[in-house]
């Protein structure tokens, strides 16, 4: 899957756009779904983004990704391989259009620990550093692409050939609220500290 996307301001409907497919998760997910997690730009209050919503689903167990092929729509939802291990993509498009990125991977102790929730969660009560990475991701090439490592674990944005040079890496979500890094292992915010 490839769409170029462009970086908007906040929209207050995310937040419901969540929770309407959180609702229609658990709907078809039933008590495998132990957690649903509104995570990326889209989840932060004032953060510019690109418009569609990432969602973490923890499920117990994790089944083969046929599984859930089966059970969404095939004309809403697209399996999209990524190549991470014990995690699943699907897209969403709603009337053709990429509206939601539904990530399933195995509930577990560790899953609100996860990187993306914690960034998450820091933004959130650091307003100044939303700020501060809505810029980041507004400067440079005023379009930009998908590709397949933002679901690596690379969390990046590469140039299109706009103009804008040759195809480059722009920075990571971490590089871009000032190189935040792993602190300790311990599963809290405190996990993460500022470097200059």
């Amino acid at each position: 899957m490839e769409d170029t996307i462009t970086i908007v301001e906040y929209d207050q409907s995310w937040a419901e756009a969540f929770e309407s497919e959180k609702e229609a998760l658990l709907s078809g997910l039933g008590a495998e779904a132990a957690a649903i997690e509104h995570v990326g730009s889209t989840a932060i209050p004032g953060q510019a983004s690109k418009p569609v919503i990432d969602i973490f689903v923890g499920l117990t167990p994790l089944r083969p990704v046929a599984y859930y092929e089966s059970r969404f729509d095939p004309a809403s939802y697209t399996h999209i391989p990524t190549g991470m291990q014990g995690r699943y993509l699907f897209a969403k498009r709603t009337e053709g259009k990429w509206t939601h990125n539904v990530h399933l991977m195995m509930y577990d102790a560790l899953f609100h620990t996860r990187n993306e929730i914690l960034l998450r969660d820091y933004l959130r009560i650091h307003p100044e550093l939303v700020t501060q990475y809505g810029a980041e991701k507004k400067g440079g090439c005023p379009k930009r692409k998908f590709h397949g490592s933002l679901y690596e674990g690379e969390n990046r944005f590469y140039s299109d050939g706009c103009g804008c040079g040759p195809k480059r890496a722009g920075p990571s979500a971490a590089e871009c609220v000032g190189r935040l890094r792993l602190k300790t292992a311990r599963p809290a915010l405190s996990r993460y500290t500022l470097v200059a």
